[in-house]
């Protein structure tokens, strides 16, 4: 069956429609030549009738015989021509056969090449499709190859950088040991480069403080704070000493104690001179464990091993009064590799205290929640309106404090949100109006973190000192950091893990 649908069968029945229409147009022709004989014979017969009815039968018979003779020439001229006719309608007859006959090959002919041409077209496209496959899979499988190629590298650079930093390490090791070994037998003193200018700025802007000295009576430690000594009188400190000291805990510690004034707590009977008398005493502490800050970096800076800043006992100090005690040297450590780094639990730890972003593990969430009971509640609010309302008087105003707390973990952001609304009911200002939600918060921190600002602005430190009393005397457990050189302003209330 010939769909009409495709190009070569509408050619087809085209072509075969015209040579049909050819030959039904020239078939009747040929029978021209029958019909005009039977014409012929007609006209004889009526002349035929009509001689018959004639009167003269003689004369009749010779018009009949002239008519007669007349007709036969006449018959045989048609005749003649019939069959000319004849012959020439056979002709056309033949020759439509003919031009039906090379119709319907030629369109035979067009419909087999049409149908060549759409399977040669078929196949080209689909030798084309193949050629492309292939092709794809080939640049599929160049691009595999060269992906484990690059993997393989990939794996051997990194283990050459592991192995490049495990030798790194050692190095680093090796030279930290021998620099720790050479340290260690030079003996601790300040030379006279040590007094330029550059080094000793810092510690002109405490012009006038008071500093105490003290060593262990040992022949080094004695240089050592008779060196110091000199130094900070250069730059005007008021320097008592050096005194050796024979206390008991001063045996147990090595290198540098680096001590401030700490003011003692607040009195419980609150009249005008001692609260007076209280928030005199925390400007001294804040002065002084500025310098003891300064002093701190500045032995840091030569390269003093075992300097640490401590708190003494409250009331242990005069007011204002640094106190530096120089121990016995301490001995060299040869560090391990790991102690080089974030491997190292006391750095870790320091990060930790003043705000590091260290990354990690998200922790889990406590399985219970952390809440402010009733009882703590009112004690810190007692403690938290006095304080706000001796800042209105000291400062006209009091700054406010931002809590923040790590993203996604409910039970943080529901602790915040108490220290947030106890903080709002005693007077003081949150940054933000809410609790900041930070996804970029330390991971490592747990508990509760209070910092403060540690540069010139003084009513920053004494807000995070009052944060921390109110806290510890409703018995809130928090830690706060001692500045150390970090920035964090506005205070803050960080709500770990």
């Amino acid at each position: 069956m010939i769909s009409l649908e495709s190009r070569e069968s509408r050619y087809l029945l085209c072509i075969v429609g015209t040579g049909l229409i050819a030959f039904l147009f020239v078939l009747p022709i040929g029978r021209i030549g029958s019909d005009g004989r039977l014409g012929t014979n007609d006209k004889v017969d009526d002349q035929k009738s009509s001689s018959v009815n004639s009167p003269s039968v003689d004369n009749r018979d010779q018009e009949l015989s002239g008519a007669m003779s007349i007709l036969r020439s006449r018959l045989a001229e048609t005749e003649s021509k019939h069959a000319r006719l004849k012959a020439f309608g056979i002709c056309l007859s033949v020759l439509a056969a003919v031009v039906t006959a090379i119709t319907v090959g030629v369109g035979i002919g067009v419909y087999s090449l049409s149908s060549r041409e759409s399977k040669l077209r078929k196949d080209l496209s689909t030798a084309e499709s193949e050629k492309q496959e292939i092709a794809r899979n080939q640049v599929a499988a160049d691009l595999r190859e060269k992906n484990e190629q690059i993997t393989r590298l990939h794996l051997e650079v990194r283990k050459q950088e592991e192995k490049n930093l495990s030798l790194l390490q050692e190095l680093e090791t090796d030279k930290h040991g021998g620099r720790e070994l050479l340290e260690a037998m030079i003996p601790r003193n300040l030379q006279w480069s040590d007094l330029a200018g550059k080094f000793l700025e810092p510690l002109k802007e405490f012009k006038s403080q008071k500093v105490l000295i003290e060593y262990v009576p040992e022949a080094e430690p004695h240089r050592a704070a008779s060196s110091l000594a000199q130094v900070l009188e250069e730059v005007g400190w008021s320097v008592e000493g050096p005194n050796p000291s024979d206390a008991s805990d001063l045996w147990l510690h090595t290198g540098v104690l680096v001590q401030p004034y700490s003011h003692p707590m607040m009195p419980s009977d609150r009249t005008a001179e001692k609260i007076t008398n209280y928030h005199t005493q925390r400007e001294a502490s804040y002065r002084s464990s500025q310098a003891a800050n300064c002093i701190t970096a500045f032995l840091k800076k030569r390269r003093w091993k075992g300097v640490r800043f401590s708190w003494p006992e409250p009331g242990e100090l005069p007011a204002g009064t640094v106190r530096i005690r120089i121990c016995t040297k301490a001995e060299p450590k040869i560090p391990r590799s790991s102690d080089l780094g974030f491997g190292s639990d006391a750095f870790t730890q320091t990060m930790i205290d003043e705000g590091e972003p260290i990354a990690g593990p998200v922790p889990m969430q406590r399985k219970s929640q952390r809440a402010i009971s009733k009882e703590q509640r009112d004690t810190a609010l007692e403690t938290l309106v006095f304080e706000r309302e001796h800042y209105d008087r000291m400062y006209g105003k009091i700054l406010p404090v931002e809590i923040r707390c790590p993203a996604g973990n409910e039970e943080a952001f529901k602790y915040a949100s108490q220290f947030a609304e106890l903080l709002e009911k005693g007077g003081w200002q949150i940054s933000s109006g809410k609790v900041i939600v930070d996804a970029e918060f330390n991971r490592r921190l747990q508990g509760v973190l209070v910092c403060c600002d540690s540069g010139d602005d003084v009513q920053a430190f004494f807000q995070k000192g009052s944060l921390v009393h109110a806290l510890k005397r409703a018995g809130i457990e928090a830690r706060h950091n001692f500045g150390g050189g970090r920035t964090l302003s506005p205070p803050q209330i960080l709500v770990g893990w």
